[in-house]
């Protein structure tokens, strides 16, 4: 990013107060700067994880710091990986203008001359916004502040996603730390544990056996928090350092689970507000949406109350785009995406039977999910997250449209789960998915491009398949928990 524009960074004018040296570094050095960092980013993940199972207990404090200057220095820093934040800002200048982004296109913003128009990516032109109003409402709040300034409006567009993101790590800090005012109950200990294997595991890395147990679990907690949200190096490039949309469902999504640790008519309207919110970022949410109703199923009233705040909330806000919205996302599926799987032309061109067959995939992988990951004891500082997190997995590992930011979602639900093998998994599938779509500006047409294509998407689906395998066998269980055959 310091480097400025090149085959990683997009040129952007230079309002505004992001700052760049002007190098113009050839595409070979930018790449390899950009792949090797994604694979020690994702190494450094999974390196943090397991010495946590073994009993490294630092402060969580200290990681969550680093994760917070990170933020800082990606804002002031120019997008890389992806021109996706450059199409935001065209929407939100469109919408700034009095048009709707549903309707024009920024070919047509382009057309007219204006100055940000001009520096839209080519790739997007022709396609009006597929995101839903809350992101659209955003992306103009940003345009209004930024003006004619490309620069200027992907600052405040950065900046907004850089405080979900850090409100987003908050959140789950609360959410993690919420097992220590649950009493002396033993059962607490093993909630979010670092191993999951035995008791013991939740004092390995205490200073002294006279600390409370549940302290340390909460340490443990606090510490998978951060290694996977807050200083995770993918997660923050992805999210605040490229800017995309998908931190806003992560942040929503973690405030809706803070609402429904209590039951009662205030937390289904404040979790309802919340999901609905959600959902009009992208509709897609919907189908994880259902699974936040499990946690208070008991309670008539949540339930009836949070409902009620989706419909208002969702109903309002698409009341706006209707049904131009879908009709944005469809085309998008059927036609011009760069698919995952390989999909037929008779099957991609049919969106309604894509959908229902995608449905029917996400709900045979999340019912193998929920068979296999680890179970919630009744410490457990988020209840019914196994649910909501099988039910994300399943329904982005079966999308024939992939990207690491989408895993967003995943990562901020997997945070708040026991530790298990799933862990490494889903940061391979995101180091995979990245390094398929890098560098992000300009296509890598070299040799190395082509392979590390090959490897991602072979890799994509041997993770894929290691997910239903491992999942039948229920290997992501602790070992005392899975059944004993006879």
């Amino acid at each position: 990013m310091l480097l400025g524009p090149s085959a990683a960074v997009p040129r952007i004018d230079s309002a505004g107060p992001m700052l760049w040296f002007d190098v113009r570094p050839g595409a070979g050095l930018v790449i390899a700067l950009e792949r090797l960092g994604a694979l020690a980013g994702a190494l450094g993940t999974i390196t943090g994880l397991v010495a946590v199972r073994g009993g490294w207990r630092p402060s969580p404090w200290l990681l969550t710091g680093i994760g917070v200057i990170a933020v800082l220095a990606f804002v002031f820093l120019p997008p890389a990986g992806s021109t996706d934040v450059l199409n935001y800002a065209s929407y939100g200048r469109i919408a700034s203008l009095g048009h709707s982004p549903y309707v024009m296109t920024p070919q047509q913003l382009l057309n007219s001359g204006d100055p940000v128009g001009r520096l839209t990516p080519a790739a997007w032109r022709t396609a009006p916004t597929i995101y839903g109003p809350v992101a659209t409402a955003a992306q103009w709040a940003a345009a209004e502040l930024g003006g004619e300034s490309m620069a200027r409006i992907v600052f405040w567009i950065r900046l907004v996603k850089a405080l979900a993101f850090l409100g987003t790590g908050a959140a789950l800090i609360k959410l993690a730390s919420s097992g220590a005012s649950g009493g002396s109950s033993p059962r607490v200990n093993t909630a979010g544990g670092s191993g999951g294997s035995s008791p013991r595991d939740n004092t390995a890395g205490g200073s002294g056996g006279s600390s409370p147990r549940v302290n340390t679990d909460d340490q443990a907690r606090q510490l998978r928090v951060a290694l996977i949200w807050t200083a995770s190096p993918l997660m923050l490039f992805w999210l605040v350092g490229s800017g995309h949309v998908d931190v806003f469902i992560a942040f929503f999504t973690a405030c809706a689970l803070l609402a429904l640790r209590r039951a009662g008519v205030v937390a289904g309207l404040l979790a309802g507000l919340f999901v609905g919110a959600a959902i009009a970022v992208k509709l897609t949410y919907a189908i994880v949406a259902a699974g936040l109703a499990w946690p208070v199923r008991r309670s008539a009233a949540t339930i009836l109350a949070g409902t009620c705040a989706v419909v208002a909330v969702v109903g309002s806000s698409y009341l706006w785009p209707g049904a131009t919205n879908t009709a944005a996302l469809s085309r998008r599926l059927s036609a011009g995406a760069r698919f995952i799987f390989y999909l037929p032309q008779a099957l991609a061109s049919r969106p309604t039977l894509l959908t229902a067959l995608i449905l029917a995939a996400t709900v045979l992988i999340a019912v193998l999910l929920i068979r296999g990951l680890p179970q919630e004891s009744a410490g457990c500082p988020a209840p019914g997250i196994r649910l909501v997190l099988a039910l994300a997995v399943a329904s982005l590992v079966v999308l024939p449209v992939q990207t690491p930011w989408y895993d967003a979602l995943i990562f901020v639900l997997l945070a708040l789960m026991p530790a298990s093998g799933l862990d490494y998994l889903l940061v391979a599938r995101c180091l995979l998915l990245t390094e398929l779509v890098l560098p992000g500006a300009a296509p890598d047409t070299g040799l190395s491009g082509a392979l590390c294509g090959f490897v991602s998407h072979v890799g994509i689906f041997v993770v894929l398949a290691m997910l239903v395998v491992e999942s039948w066998r229920r290997n992501w269980l602790p070992k005392q928990a899975r059944p004993v055959p006879a």
